[in-house]
């Protein structure tokens, strides 16, 4: 590189480069350097970099220029015997792009949080709203109908709630989540004196809402339907929800009670029940598979994949 093509390189670096002797004095500095600085060459040139910048800049700042590289023996070769060039760059700019950038994004976020709100109030609104018009009906059959679309609602209200309270809106953790689900529909389905205990075992993960919201409403059809038809007459028992890991890339849904079980002929995909109907087609949307075990009691087994799930089991 000649002594003109590094004059070049320098003047028209945007990094500032100051160059120094190996006693510490500042040779040159390039226009870059001056604007940082915000003062002229003539200002230091000549003088101690300690002088200029201190000590600490020097000892943390400089970086070694080898005397083989093409700029030492340039500039060597205009007299200047170089021990060290500084290089450094103005952040100012990027930090104030930096700290926008947050700005832009705990803006969004609030927004986001909002928006869960509102949705989970307006769905609240509507589970109110069927709950005054079935004061309004005296047919049982449409009576229990509106009931359960109630409960659907009131589980999409609970689901925008978690995420308007969690830390990360696009995440619900899934352990607290469910056992908040769990109690709601104990608490609106089940006859104080019922005897039926609830068990859960969870994994600490959490689902992104593309997975929760199949997830809780599944839980919803299924918990709904053992509490009941599954323990008649006050009949004891035990419901179980267990959520855990199937495989490295699987997590398996089981919901089970000891109850009645359900009636030997019927055919679970082939029902005309709404709420199993619902189940097969979120399990579909989950990308999962379904099984039924009639022995005992009613045990649905949902396994399916890890996408949108973050966390592992403990």
């Amino acid at each position: 590189m000649s002594p003109v093509d590094c004059e070049t390189v320098l003047s028209n670096l945007v990094e500032a480069v100051v160059v120094l002797n190996r006693h510490g004095v500042i040779l040159e500095c390039n226009r870059s350097a001056e604007r940082v600085l915000d003062r002229s060459a003539e200002e230091f040139v000549g003088r101690s970099v300690s002088e200029i910048f201190g000590r600490a800049v020097r000892e943390d700042g400089g970086r070694l220029l080898s005397h083989d590289q093409p700029w030492a023996k340039a500039l060597e070769g205009r007299g200047l015997q170089t021990g060290e060039v500084m290089v450094a760059r103005d952040l100012t700019e990027s930090r104030e792009g930096e700290e926008r950038l947050r700005a832009s994004l705990r803006e969004k976020e609030v927004l986001i949080r909002e928006i869960h709100h509102r949705v989970k109030n307006n769905l609240q609104i509507i589970a109110s709203m069927l709950n005054l018009q079935t004061g309004c009906i005296s047919d049982d059959y449409s009576r229990l109908a509106l009931r359960d679309s109630q409960n659907r609602i009131r589980t999409l209200a609970l689901v925008h709630e978690k995420l308007y309270s969690s830390g990360d809106v696009s995440q619900i953790a899934v352990k607290d989540f469910i056992g908040d689900l769990t109690s709601s529909l104990f608490r609106l389905l089940s006859a104080a004196s019922l005897p039926v205990a609830l068990r859960l075992d969870l994994a600490d993960v959490s689902l992104d809402l593309d997975a929760v919201i199949p997830l809780a409403l599944i839980l919803n059809e299924l918990l709904s339907n053992s509490l009941q038809h599954a323990f008649p007459d006050g009949r004891e028992g035990e419901i179980a929800v267990v959520l855990g890991p199937a495989s490295t890339s699987r997590l398996e849904l089981v919901v089970a009670d000891d109850g009645v079980g359900l009636p030997g002929k019927l055919d679970y995909r082939e029902t005309e029940t709404l709420g199993l109907q619902l189940v097969c087609l979120l399990t579909t949307q989950l990308g999962g598979t379904i099984k039924l075990d009639t022995h005992g009691g009613t045990v649905f087994t949902i396994e399916f994949p890890e996408s949108g799930v973050k966390g592992q089991s403990q």
